[in-house]
C-alpha cells in the first residue's frame, strides 16, 4: 500500500469556505482537500482496538477501518449501513457529507487518516466513477467492502489491503503451525 501513496497524514480539523474544503494537519497548516483523497477511520462495525486487545493482544493490529473517497463540495462516497447497523447486508454506496463521516470517526474516538494515491486517476474520472457507484449494493467483507470501493473509485482497481493482510497472516500462521506440527 505504501508504494502507491504519495502522502499519508492524520487530519486534525476540516473547514469549508466558498465550497472548498480545507483540512488542518497536526502542524496546524491548512491545505485544500483534493478530490480523490482516500479517507478512513478506525473502529468500523464498532470493533475497536481496545475490544480486540481484550480478546488477544495480537489482534490489536486488525482493527477494521471504514473508508470513503472525497469528491469535492464537502461530499464523500462510501458504503453506508453496514458500519452503523452492524449488519453489512444493509450497506449500499451513498453520497454523504464529510461532516457525517467526521462525526462517525469522533463517535469511535478515531482520528481521520488521509491517503493521497500516487497512482490516482484525474479528479474528474474519480468523481464520475464515484458517482456511478451510488446505490450499488453487494457488500462483501472479503471481496467488495468499503476499501475495495474507494480504491476502485480512485485508481480503477478494486483492492483491500486490510483483507489481504488478514488472509496473508492467517495463511502464514496456518502454514507455520502445520510445519511445526508435522515436520519437527
Amino acid at each position: 500500500l505504501m508504494n502507491s501513496l504519495l502522502k499519508f497524514f492524520v487530519i486534525e480539523h476540516f473547514s469549508t469556505v466558498d465550497n472548498i474544503t480545507y483540512y488542518q494537519n497536526s502542524e496546524n497548516k491548512l491545505f485544500e482537500l483534493p478530490v480523490g483523497a482516500h479517507l478512513k477511520y478506525n473502529g468500523a462495525f464498532g470493533i475497536t482496538k481496545d475490544l480486540l486487545a481484550n480478546i488477544h493482544p495480537k489482534l490489536e493490529e486488525y482493527v477494521p477501518s471504514h473508508h470513503a473517497v472525497y469528491i469535492g463540495n464537502n461530499n464523500i462516497i462510501h458504503y453506508n449501513g453496514g458500519h452503523n447497523t452492524n449488519d453489512p447486508r444493509d450497506a449500499s454506496v451513498v453520497c454523504d457529507s464529510l461532516d457525517n463521516f467526521t462525526q462517525s470517526a469522533k463517535f469511535r474516538n478515531s482520528p481521520i487518516f488521509c491517503h493521497i494515491h500516487q497512482d490516482a486517476d484525474d479528479s474528474q474520472t474519480i468523481k464520475e466513477r464515484s458517482l456511478k457507484m451510488i446505490g450499488k449494493k453487494n457488500y462483501n467483507i472479503l471481496s467488495n467492502n468499503c476499501e475495495h470501493l474507494v480504491n476502485y473509485c480512485i485508481t480503477g482497481e478494486k483492492k483491500c489491503y486490510q483483507t489481504e493482510k488478514i488472509l496473508q497472516d492467517t495463511l502464514h500462521s496456518s502454514l507455520k503451525y502445520l510445519m511445526n506440527k508435522f515436520i519437527t
